[in-house]
């Protein structure tokens, strides 16, 4: 594992692990409804973004058509960019150095299974699908990112919401809407 991913990890094991996290339901297979998480130490970003299959793509199951295949690398291609989704503020001068792109199926009453990336067992067949991307930046000027624009909304009309997360120096809460889609730092 390089060393970005290593950081990365322990970021997103941070920020997942803080206190003023874990209570809630991240990880719940949600309609409508993506979570979005920031964690930040230093000069490095970690951000994870996840959410039901059925709004960022479409479908509820892994791809068998070739339409639908055609359909997830589509959004594969497009959400290697984490500019597609969010702007970034240019005065954090922030540089992707890694992108992991995931498949997770929800297991019916019993959360996220591990992740799969062979769907053709019957059993993971009939489940539900989420998809994480998590995103890992350099950003030279840190104290500079006051507030990201999200344009999931843009892109994915089926979502309502939006909860973000973010940790760093302060911890903080926000959904995002429509209406509102202008993520504000702590």
């Amino acid at each position: 594992m390089s060393i970005p991913q290593k950081l990365g990890t322990v970021l997103l094991a941070t920020l997942i692990a803080s206190p003023t996290f874990a209570e809630d339901s991240f990880n719940s297979h949600v309609h409508g409804n993506a979570a979005l998480q920031l964690a930040f130490r230093n000069q490095e970003l970690v951000i994870y973004l996840r959410g039901a299959a059925v709004d960022l793509l479409g479908s509820e199951h892994q791809p068998f058509s070739a339409e639908a295949s055609s359909r997830d690398q589509a959004l594969e291609r497009a959400m290697r960019s984490p500019a597609y989704w969010i702007e970034l503020p240019a005065a954090a001068d922030c540089t992707l150095s890694q992108v992991h792109l995931g498949k997770h199926h929800v297991i019916s009453g019993r959360g996220v299974a591990p992740e799969v990336m062979d769907s053709t067992a019957d059993s993971v067949v009939a489940e539900h699908l989420d998809l994480n991307f998590t995103y890992s930046f350099l950003c030279a000027n840190p104290q500079r990112f006051d507030s990201a624009k999200i344009k999931l909304f843009e892109h994915f009309p089926t979502l309502e919401t939006v909860q973000v997360k973010i940790a760093g120096e302060k911890q903080t809460r926000q959904q995002l809407t429509p209406a509102d889609t202008v993520l504000r730092m702590p």
